[in-house]
């Protein structure tokens, strides 16, 4: 029977196989002779013909859809392991073992048939700039509404990374609304009752646990200390993507003898300060000449300048319950906006974020994809990023390194 890539990966609108590394497998693989400025339903018949040709290039194929389907529109569960002895996982006959009962004989996601019940389609280790991580491709069945409301069944696929050398855990799921457990369709005899509902949230943690289970390793349980973790890891993020720029400290810094002057008078004529209370004053007031001297700029590009990704939203909360939710129009930078500097004392005493969200210009010398916007966010135990297009490779592991290195 000749090879088709599976209908879940190739409709359009499930949007796993988009142009972008449609176009990229034309434009790598000349010997297929694909026209790469043609269509989708063209690309896609060209990359079936190439790998229908020889078992060489069917496998080319079948790895190519495989390392396709971890990039894309995803949203990402970082989890910290409990374990220190993880090393145990970097031994493929310890792996084959454990996976004995649940991995494809054919080992891709293509070529096989899927159920309710998560199943592994391969693994592989892979060397990265966090050391070494494996990568464990998963696939089941969903069911889920079609363009037109019928209830369809649809793949789903589930990528999880296991970062040995930072004890670190990464489940990569779709995003998708409208999903339930699957059953098998019998159009004739619809039970809307019948739908169990369930989401890329709930798919992404079982799928956790599941492979907890199989490798026989254990994450972090304390979510209260997890999450206080994930909102320093994420403060850290921010504060490494944010900066007064040296245009604006240096005003800031001619401006220390009037902040000096304003503290005596308050303290002189007001009331007077503590040691501690009189530093915090300075850096109010420091904070007040920064946010008028920024808002009033006519143009932003001072706060983004040599920046691959700035935040335009950042969510907070101090230890009184106090909370912020800030956010900048469009793209602009949150620097161009009041609120921020109404904030930033709370934000930066408390060193702590529940959540931001960045605008992310691609590299245009490795990316073919377009800018995105990237959220980062702590809850339920996980740090938790997601974006808003089909992004490739090189741009998933930018960021996401960016998190990872903060975990030591």
């Amino acid at each position: 029977m000749p090879f088709a890539i599976p209908d879940t990966l190739k409709n359009e609108y499930e949007e796993y196989l988009t142009l972008l590394p449609l176009r990229k497998f034309a434009k790598t693989h000349k010997e297929a002779k694909i026209p790469v400025s043609k269509g989708r339903p063209v690309l896609i018949q060209g990359i079936e013909d190439f790998a229908n040709t020889n078992p060489a290039n069917l496998e080319i194929v079948e790895s190519w859809i495989d390392d396709s389907v971890c990039c894309g529109k995803k949203d990402v569960y970082l989890r910290d392991l409990a374990d220190d002895s993880i090393d145990k996982l970097r031994d493929n006959t310890y792996l084959e073992e454990k996976f004995s009962e649940k991995i494809k004989t054919h080992r891709h996601i293509s070529g096989n048939t899927y159920n309710e019940s998560l199943t592994v389609c391969n693994y592989r280790h892979i060397d990265s700039s966090a050391g070494t991580v494996l990568r464990v491709i998963l696939c089941k069945m969903i069911n889920t509404f079609d363009r037109e409301g019928y209830e369809c069944s649809r793949l789903y696929p589930i990528i999880a990374n296991i970062y040995i050398d930072r004890n670190l855990i990464e489940i990569r799921v779709k995003p998708k609304a409208n999903i339930f457990l699957y059953r098998e369709l019998n159009r004739n005899h619809e039970d809307d009752e019948q739908h169990i509902s369930t989401s890329s949230e709930k798919q992404a943690t079982e799928a956790l646990g599941s492979l907890c289970e199989w490798l026989e390793i254990k994450i972090e349980t304390n979510v209260f200390r997890l999450n206080e973790m994930n909102k320093r890891r994420i403060y850290h993020l921010l504060e490494s993507c944010i900066d007064i720029p040296d245009e604006i400290e240096t005003v800031l810094d001619n401006c220390s003898d009037e902040f000096s002057r304003i503290l005596s008078y308050f303290t002189q004529h007001i009331k007077s300060l503590t040691d501690a209370d009189s530093a915090a004053f300075i850096d109010d007031i420091r904070t007040i000449f920064e946010k008028y001297i920024a808002i009033t700029r006519t143009d932003f590009s001072i706060f983004i300048q040599n920046k691959r990704m700035y935040p335009v939203r950042l969510i907070a909360s101090d230890a009184d319950t106090s909370k912020v939710d800030q956010t900048s129009a469009g793209k602009k930078p949150l620097q161009s906006r009041p609120i921020f500097y109404n904030n930033k004392s709370m934000i930066y005493n408390n060193k702590r974020c529940d959540g931001i969200q960045f605008y992310v210009k691609k590299d245009e010398n490795i990316s073919a994809s377009q800018d995105y916007f990237l959220t980062v966010k702590s809850m339920k135990g996980y740090c938790i990023l997601s974006w808003n297009l089909y992004i490739d490779e090189d741009e998933v592991d930018y960021v996401l390194l960016r998190i990872i290195d903060l975990y030591g």
